[in-house]
């Protein structure tokens, strides 16, 4: 699709320093720039960022596209994908893990993204576990885990080696859950995104290149919903 074909929206604010694109339909963008920013300059780095802006507004298309929840619906769990089932039951929900169904009571079937969140948030534990494995494995010593709701990142690890997760990566597969984990160990020992720091991610997860290119062509999957 041609830039002359999508809705094009531009905010300048005097305290913004770098451009920043967000797609918010599969045919529509918002264009935040600096006060000084030329509309030729916008154009210009539209024009070579065009493949990043189709796959903003490929993503935001298929978010647009979601269907209500129902019995049947799928979601994501570890990489794979669990059926919703709506029944009367005196419980919120329950997993059944060896059909691979999660039971909600319909009774809360309107508020299905609150419930989502409360079974990821129950099941996110694994991903502290699993980051504490992977440091025992290669003696890294994070002095904290933590687990949040963030989307703006994956992962992070301060200077003082404390390690932050997203849950959301309960929903990813467990090499992508394990590159992030890696990384951001990594970082204990390499603040930086040097060289060494490269190399030794490198040494410890050989797909990372691979696993970053899933993430940015399949992290807005990972996401809990709101129904149409």
């Amino acid at each position: 699709m041609p830039l002359s074909n999508i809705t094009i929206t531009v905010k300048r604010t005097s305290r913004r320093k770098t451009l920043s694109i967000k797609a918010i339909n599969g045919n529509a963008l918002i264009v935040k720039a600096p006060q000084t920013a030329s509309h030729e300059k916008i154009r210009e780095i539209l024009t070579l960022n065009q493949q990043k802006i189709h796959a903003l507004l490929k993503q935001a298309a298929e978010r647009d596209n979601r269907v209500d929840y129902i019995s049947g619906y799928k979601i994501l769990y570890m990489g794979g994908e669990i059926s919703l089932m709506f029944t009367e039951q005196a419980y919120l929900w329950r997993f059944q893990e060896d059909k691979q169904v999660l039971c909600i009571d319909k009774e809360f079937q309107k508020q299905t993204p609150t419930v989502l969140k409360d079974f990821y948030n129950a099941r996110a534990e694994w991903l502290r576990i699993r980051c504490r494995q992977l440091a025992d494995q290669y003696d890294f010593k994070p002095k904290k885990i933590s687990l949040r709701w963030t989307t703006s990142k994956w992962g992070s690890c301060s200077l003082e080696g404390n390690v932050s997760l997203s849950k959301y990566l309960i929903l990813a597969p467990q090499e992508i859950q394990d590159y992030i984990i890696m990384h951001e160990l990594c970082h204990l020992l390499q603040p930086n995104h040097s060289y060494d720091f490269y190399a030794l991610l490198s040494s410890l997860d050989p797909l990372h290149k691979e696993h970053k290119d899933w993430l940015k062509q399949n992290g807005f999957r990972l996401s809990i919903y709101s129904p149409n």
